[in-house]
């Protein structure tokens, strides 16, 4: 049997350069959004929205075999910006409670895992009709708060949660004349939620807006 082992720091070295690449896409689409920038401040404009999350986690661990979602809330400002009739951005700044519950299936033993997420999405946007519209990009979570019941799953005190939290965002939002919109959202994780764990973080979010 032949067996491949890889060194960790260049597993370190390819997940420091994939997000370096990441962080070059986000800037080069600012730099296009800048040709255009007297059509995007004009066609500007703010909200504000609310709902939940229906959040839990992927993991090829077996440690995380028995995980389920855990229901919370999210409450944030909005900013859309047009860079013409179809495409613009949207930047925004949420308050979310994201977690999961992780499930001992011996004892029936459970913990709620529960993190707070200051989310800021930067996303791009197409306009498919007047109301309807698809949007695509990357969100930047700040971990401001977690809250772990560690009785039954010492282990966790061990591995810290990370503090930031790349996701992969796609999502739908129809868009009234008054103004309100109504949005669905998937977001994946491309960075681990706990160290060393393997755990991505998968979020389905729905809920309202009011764009001013």
């Amino acid at each position: 049997m032949i067996t491949i082992t890889f060194p960790i720091a260049d597993v370190k070295t390819y997940i420091m350069k994939k997000k370096i690449f990441l962080l070059f896409l986000i800037i080069n689409s600012f730099g296009v959004i800048s040709q255009d920038y007297d059509y995007l401040f004009s066609s500007s404009r703010v909200g504000t929205k609310a709902g939940v999350n229906f959040t839990n986690i992927v993991s090829s661990s077996e440690e995380f075999d028995n995980t389920r979602s855990r229901t919370g809330y999210y409450i944030g400002l909005v900013f859309e910006g047009m860079i013409n009739e179809k495409f613009g951005i949207n930047v925004e700044a949420i308050y979310a409670r994201q977690g999961f519950e992780l499930k001992e299936n011996a004892a029936n033993h459970k913990s709620t895992i529960k993190i707070d997420y200051i989310q800021v999405p930067i996303l791009t946007k197409a306009y498919l009709s007047k109301s309807f519209n698809v949007q695509i990009g990357l969100q930047m979570g700040f971990k401001i708060g977690d809250k772990i019941n560690k009785e039954f799953f010492p282990d966790l005190n061990m591995r810290p949660i990370n503090n930031f939290d790349l996701q992969l965002v796609s999502g739908l939002e129809y868009l009234l004349k008054t103004g309100f919109f109504i949005q669905a959202r998937y977001s994946y994780g491309l960075s681990e939620i706990i160290e060393s764990s393997g755990a991505h973080s998968s979020i389905f979010s729905t809920g309202i807006g009011f764009m001013f």
